[in-house]
């Protein structure tokens, strides 16, 4: 998927409540699909500023080759604008010059816990066979205070193995007793909107009373999950959610907890308006706008 303008635009958005960290781990090389003036555009918008860096352009990675006139940044110098020091790039091979080779379907070394800021997922869980140990390896590599950034695909629009909804992610997290997560689900029509947008961007809270909300309901023909989540001194990583039909007592409990945290965190809900929306206001999905 790499990292379009839409999703440029999110991480902007998180960057801008509170900076990503100096040390960051990207699960794939990524194709940043935007050039120079396209990244201080999203910069400017969230009233981040340009810094003093050298433009790289990207003619590594397959996407950025097959479109050699759309000058796209490398992945390096997208991290950079956001004040980033240091990037690793985990792959499966280094096909596309993987700092890291590790298949993240087995478990990861004991050394590489708590290592990264913040961790970006560009994609890779709808490839995998083993997409929960995936998880909890990300949840181990994050430093307490660290985030991750999710965006894998919630439609059959390629050659995915897998489809993600918001609340596979969410109930994850709230089972490990994260710090907050929010979860959007990011709407469009075909290809070309995947890679360039407009993404219309819906917040997803589950219901006050537990239950999930069916994605098809809203309408679109393709989607996007993207979540960010943080970690905290007490998050766990090996809790293993069960799904909202399926819970008992206390299972109930866990979530309605969790909802109440994720709701009170001051990390506000994306929205293309200057109207700030309170994450309790919502019960399923929240039109947020498009981007």
């Amino acid at each position: 998927m790499g990292i379009p303008a839409p999703l440029a635009e999110l991480i902007a958005f998180e960057h801008a409540y509170r900076p990503i960290g100096q040390h960051v781990l990207s699960l794939g090389r990524q194709t940043v699909l935007i050039n120079e003036m396209g990244m201080k555009r999203i910069l400017k918008r969230h009233k981040l500023q340009w810094p003093n860096l050298e433009i790289v352009y990207d003619n590594l990675t397959v996407q950025a080759r097959l479109s050699p006139d759309q000058r796209y940044i490398t992945d390096e110098t997208f991290w950079r604008a956001l004040d980033v020091e240091h990037l690793d790039v985990l792959d499966i091979s280094d096909y596309e010059k993987a700092t890291i080779i590790h298949d993240m379907c087995r478990p990861i070394p004991e050394d590489w816990k708590g290592q990264y800021d913040f961790i970006f997922n560009g994609s890779i869980l709808d490839n995998l066979f083993d997409p929960a140990t995936a998880m909890r390896n990300i949840s181990k590599m994050l430093t307490p205070g660290g985030r991750v950034c999710h965006a894998e695909m919630a439609s059959n629009l390629a050659f995915e193995y897998l489809i993600y909804s918001p609340d596979w992610f969410w109930d994850y997290y709230a089972y490990n007793q994260f710090v907050d997560c929010k979860a959007y689900l990011c709407c469009f029509e075909n290809l070309d909107q995947l890679l360039n947008g407009p993404w219309r961007i819906f917040y997803f809270n589950p219901k006050s009373t537990g239950e999930s909300v069916t994605v098809p309901s809203l309408g679109f023909r393709q989607a996007v999950v993207v979540v960010f989540a943080e970690k905290g001194l007490d998050s766990t990583w090996d809790n293993t959610p069960i799904q909202w039909c399926y819970r008992s007592e206390s299972d109930k409990a866990i979530i309605m907890e969790a909802r109440n945290r994720f709701n009170v965190s001051p990390r506000p809900v994306f929205s293309n308006s200057s109207i700030r929306l309170q994450a309790s206001e919502v019960e399923g999905f929240y039109d947020c706008g498009s981007i």
